[in-house]
């Protein structure tokens, strides 16, 4: 659970990299839109200290801080048809980048995806141990009632077979 809890946590971080708006060069003029709307073949423009909005190539050079995404600790040089992934951030210059596919397919998409299905799926020893504990309460709960049976009907009052039951049943499994 507490790795479940921190890797939602990681995931929220990467979700707020994804800048919301991007600038669409059109012929001559820059228009703001939707990242989402953007397509492949689109050209973006990134101003210094703005994080890309999508994956794609450069147009031009800057260094791009891409240490939230791949780790490296410092900027990373990038020049004209080098890859660059959405949610780095521009350093010096201010850059064109020709979009290489939507944002549903970006890398940074695709991170955020393999960690959603990291947190769904249970490992083999989770799964073991889920197991495990199922029987150990069924063992746990029959152990209680075979006990309260044989203290009662050997004549022994009410109380003192509940009793030994629920100390069977804790000791066996405190978890039933």
């Amino acid at each position: 659970m507490k790795s479940i809890a921190g890797a939602s946590r990681e995931l929220e971080l990467l979700v707020q990299l994804m800048p919301s708006d991007a600038h669409l060069v059109h012929n001559d003029h820059i228009k703001d839109v939707k990242t989402e709307t953007l397509k492949e073949n689109d050209i973006i423009l990134i101003k210094p200290g703005e994080k890309v909005a999508a994956d794609g190539t450069i147009e031009g050079e800057s260094y791009l801080n891409e240490s939230l995404l791949t780790g490296e600790s410092k900027p990373v040089e990038k020049r004209k048809d080098d890859k660059v992934i959405a949610g780095s951030i521009n350093g010096n210059g201010a850059i064109k980048v020709s979009v290489l596919h939507g944002t549903k397919d970006s890398y940074l998409s695709q991170v955020i995806k393999l960690v959603q299905d990291a947190q769904k799926s249970k490992s083999k020893t989770q799964l073991a141990a889920d197991r495990a504990a199922r029987w150990l309460t069924i063992i746990a709960i029959i152990a209680g009632i075979a006990t309260f049976l044989a203290w009662y009907l050997s004549g022994k009052d009410l109380a003192f077979a509940v009793e030994r039951m629920v100390t069977v049943i804790v000791i066996c499994c405190p978890h039933a």
